[in-house]
């Protein structure tokens, strides 16, 4: 619990101030715009795990499931996939 509550607080306090604009503002998990009227959404996660074979899945299926949710939770559609 203390990790997601530091995180925010470095966002929050540090990131934001400097790079902070409309859509990040937001503090969604995915940034949600539009170009030439096209609505897009882009996010991408990096992730630190080891093992990266675990019981039930690797860091490969940690990585797209997570990436994948972040974007549905902003009502969009995964065409493509960005890495960290």
């Amino acid at each position: 619990m203390r990790g997601g509550r530091l995180s925010s607080e470095l966002i929050e306090r540090h990131l934001l101030p400097i790079i902070g604009n409309r859509i990040l503002d937001k503090l969604n998990d995915q940034g949600v715009f539009e170009v030439n009227s096209l609505r897009l959404a882009l996010t991408t996660d990096s992730y630190v795990i080891n093992p990266i074979f675990f019981p039930g899945g690797d860091i490969g299926e940690l990585a797209v499931y997570g990436t994948v949710n972040d974007l549905a939770m902003g009502g969009a559609r995964p065409l493509y996939l960005a890495l960290a």
